[in-house]
């Protein structure tokens, strides 16, 4: 799995308004909130926008979801719900700047 996974995913979610993302996950350690926001800011968010999104993310999922999330190739690996949270996130995120 390489680090620009979900960020592929995210592109292809909403394409501009959705930037780019980039989380992965290496082992079977459960995602957290800092690894979240820190791949998040590599993807191109601000600290901000970073930090609205993963905890609207932390908020909407539960950690199975975001685990899913956070190792998706693809938005079908990530689940609808996950899908839908990280589009919304991002989108109310990025836009409420």
């Amino acid at each position: 799995m390489t680090s620009s996974s979900l960020r592929r995913l995210a592109l292809g979610l909403a394409a501009p308004a959705v930037l780019a993302l980039g989380l992965s996950a290496c082992g079977s350690s459960d995602a957290s909130r800092s690894d979240v926001q820190e791949q998040l800011e590599k993807g191109g968010l601000s600290e901000e926008q970073a930090t609205c999104v993963t905890d609207s993310l932390f908020d909407e999922l539960d950690q199975g979801q975001i685990n899913d999330l956070y190792e998706a190739d693809t938005p079908e690996e990530a689940g609808e719900a996950a899908t839908e949270a990280l589009t919304t996130a991002t989108q109310e995120c990025v836009s409420a700047e």
